[in-house]
């Protein structure tokens, strides 16, 4: 399979729309409170995309294969307290692939951009990936590449 990864333009942020509502749909069938779309999400996140687009802190590049988007990656630079000893991270929170094509394939090579342009421009020392819970998938492939399972978030209804 051949593709390219690049950074991503504006006129990526319809096809990256369309990944992560199809993804967001998919989520909403393991937690429906949590992951179900809101009225207009297509819309809010595609303004969303756009403002990483424009920003300097914020690492998104695309998959393209025979000019079709197949995955996306954004990474932002974040602080963390200082009474962490980790090192600088860059945090990997959206990070989406068409599900016709393969975490191991399409996915390693989003994530190693990312890290790659992390560690050049903020000398980055640990890399952050948010995964849903249930995303057996991207989760398996994460724990295929080193990374452990940190941190969790537990979510209900306020009662």
């Amino acid at each position: 399979m051949n593709f390219i990864i690049r950074e991503a333009t504006n006129s990526d942020i319809a096809p990256m729309t369309d990944l992560a509502q199809a993804k967001r749909d998919e989520y909403s069938k393991w937690e429906p409170n949590y992951w179900q779309s809101a009225d207009g999400a297509k819309e809010i996140h595609a303004k969303y995309f756009s403002s990483l687009i424009k920003d300097n802190k914020t690492i998104l590049y695309v998959a393209e294969s025979n000019s079709i988007v197949i995955g996306f990656i954004i990474g932002i630079m974040v602080e963390v307290p200082p009474v962490y000893k980790s090192g600088k991270p860059v945090l990997i929170d959206d990070f989406c692939i068409n599900s016709e094509f393969k975490y191991e394939d399409v996915g390693l090579s989003l994530l190693k951009s990312v890290e790659e342009k992390a560690k050049s421009v903020s000398n980055s020392a640990i890399s952050i990936v948010v995964c849903a819970a249930k995303d057996k998938m991207k989760k398996d492939f994460l724990e295929e590449k080193c990374f452990t399972n940190a941190c969790e978030w537990h979510f209900r209804d306020l009662i």
